[in-house]
């Protein structure tokens, strides 16, 4: 370590010596000043280039963890509080359970039969308010979503059970459209800019709406809110991911990338031959 020191400085008295001066270099308005064995390397512009791209990396990655730091310490205030709120307020006689705002991603056809199945089976009282989120050139999946709801509100109004009863004149759940990442037939190409599209739109949405829970499943739809999701609360929320009866020997493109990224809490699959060759998801039986 010391003789290494010791050469530092006699090479730099020999560069004096010899009459070369350090130089300097502006990067983004900042003068950085450099020994001369530097520029033998590579020219002064070079650096510069350099020197530019490690100060954007590094407001990038600066913007990205202040992002995560704001939302985390705003859940843990909004858990905080809710905690305090029902402290306060006591168990009581009847309670209702804490409820979770949930958001439903539908797909087209099968996909959005699927998921609306999942729906009716959750407790509906719980797992609210929903929220359903469809793509821009589907028109049938938000009519079947908003048919869905008018249908469980009448069952749940007919039902005489304590606690099943929903309020009168209270709206239907909203149903929010966003742009599809990827039709059917698109080139994997121009798909790369109408995801980009999408997500940007996904993120207003999930912002917007902030929900707990997600679900979702096949379509390519689901995975820019999947990806926004876990952007905006990757602590305080959950993402389940249904793949779909059809797949019986491997996942969906979509359900892979969510496989592989880590994007969902679970993937529930609807053989168990896919446990077996992906072994992170879970066979809970079938939705038909």
């Amino acid at each position: 370590m010391l003789e290494s020191m010791l050469k530092w400085v006699k090479a730099a008295q020999m560069t004096e010596e010899e009459g070369f001066a350090e130089r300097s270099v502006n990067v983004g308005g900042m003068v950085v000043t450099l020994p001369p064995q530097v520029f033998e390397c590579l020219a002064p512009e070079t650096w510069k280039v350099i020197g530019v791209i490690i100060l954007l990396v590094s407001l990038v990655l600066f913007q990205v963890v202040a992002f995560f730091v704001f939302f985390f310490v705003r859940d843990a205030v909004a858990n905080a509080v809710k905690r305090l709120k029902g402290s306060q307020q006591g168990e009581g006689d009847g309670a209702e359970p804490h409820a979770v705002k949930t958001m439903v991603v539908l797909g087209s056809g099968g996909h959005t039969a699927e998921m609306l199945r999942v729906v009716k089976f959750l407790d509906l009282n719980k797992y609210k308010p929903r929220v359903y989120v469809v793509s821009q050139t589907d028109g049938m999946s938000a009519e079947r979503a908003l048919r869905f709801e008018r249908e469980q509100r009448t069952s749940m109004e007919g039902e005489n059970r304590p606690g099943s009863k929903m309020k009168e004149g209270k709206a239907l759940p909203k149903v929010v459209n966003i742009p599809r990442s990827r039709e059917v037939g698109q080139s994997y190409v121009t798909s790369v800019f109408t995801t980009s599209y999408s997500l940007f739109a996904s993120v207003a949405t999930v912002f917007r709406e902030m929900p707990m829970l997600l679900l979702c499943n096949g379509p390519g739809t689901c995975l820019p809110v999947c990806l926004s999701l876990k952007l905006l609360r990757p602590w305080s929320s959950k993402i389940v991911f249904v793949e779909s009866i059809c797949r019986t020997r491997s996942l969906s493109l979509t359900g892979k990338i969510i496989y592989h990224l880590r994007v969902a809490d679970t993937i529930f699959v609807q053989w168990p031959e896919l446990c077996h060759a992906y072994p992170r998801t879970t066979y809970s039986g079938r939705v038909f």
